[in-house]
């Protein structure tokens, strides 16, 4: 059984802060079917970040990945002037998109606070923090790629490209 932790939070707001005994979920699938019954295991009251309020819980639930995601977590508060209070989160939609044939990246999204404008310009960075640099010279056709730490001009590996703008084909040097 392959598993995930899942981190879920709901906001009750203050009225019903310092309840975590009496805060209770259950987890049903994408098919509507319980996969974790009513329960309040490991319910942890947290602050609300945006307003510094109570009434901010949070799980972590262990999902099996074999469970049809994306997973309902509804919530319930009982035992308090504000029993009966329903709120419902969702959770796991990466999963979904992850294990299905692939996942359509946008390279130009925008990251704020970044030095990295964008996605894309994200993982160029990580490449070449733990691969090194890559040069493509649009001239000769070829792609350079540089390993960690390489600082000369000569590249620990080439390959000659078909097209350098959009290539179907590489051919080491």
């Amino acid at each position: 059984m392959s598993t995930v932790r899942l981190p879920v939070y709901v906001q009750f707001g203050p009225s019903l802060g310092g309840q975590a005994a009496n805060v209770y979920y259950q987890v049903f699938d994408a098919n509507n079917t319980s996969v974790i019954n009513r329960n309040n295991n490991g319910v942890v009251e947290k602050k609300d970040y945006s307003n510094g309020a109570a009434g901010a819980y949070k799980i972590t639930i262990v999902a099996d990945l074999a469970w049809a995601f994306p997973l309902s977590v509804e919530w319930t508060v009982s035992g308090t002037a504000g029993a009966g209070v329903f709120a419902n989160s969702v959770i796991g939609w990466d999963l979904v998109l992850i294990r299905g044939q692939g996942v359509l990246l946008d390279l130009t999204q925008p990251i704020p606070d970044s030095k990295a404008a964008t996605l894309g310009g994200a993982l160029a960075g990580l490449w070449a923090l733990a691969w090194g640099k890559v040069v493509k010279n649009l001239t000769t056709k070829t792609l350079g790629l540089f390993g960690p730490g390489n600082t000369s001009t000569t590249p620990s590996g080439s390959f000659q490209l078909d097209d350098v703008v959009n290539p179907s084909e590489r051919l080491p040097v």
